[in-house]
């Protein structure tokens, strides 16, 4: 189960990166929107959180505008550094990717039209 676990993060990073592909050529940076950092659903703790992962590692390996959704804090943890703090609707209408990794109660209602999602 750890190793499962472990695994999920590089999972998640391997299935954005697969629709960012699917884009094809734009011309600029590809803007992506994670929703969500935190531990669990509707808290502000982003200790241990697999997201936080997600986030620092997936700026670091690619060339993205990033934009990161997470409603219960106001400022990025320092071990993000890259992409931007934004609010859920210039999430989404920037982005080119959404990808939900948190369900956050703000983001229950989305479309899967609009995001994918990553959570149950």
């Amino acid at each position: 189960a750890r190793e499962v676990n472990d695994y999920k993060p590089k999972w998640v990073i391997q299935q954005i990166e697969n629709e960012i592909e699917k884009l094809g050529t734009l011309g600029r940076k590809p803007k992506v929107a994670l929703l969500g950092l935190a531990f669990k659903p509707d808290i502000d703790d982003l200790r241990e959180s697999p997201a936080v992962e997600i986030a620092k590692e997936f700026g670091l390996k690619n060339d993205v505008e990033l934009f990161l959704v997470e409603p219960n804090i106001h400022k990025l943890p320092t071990e993000i550094t890259n992409g931007r703090l934004v609010d859920l609707d210039e999430a989404l209408e920037q982005a080119d990717v959404c990808a939900v990794l948190v369900k956050h109660t703000e983001f229950i209602q989305l479309s899967t039209d609009t995001v994918m999602s990553f959570v149950g």
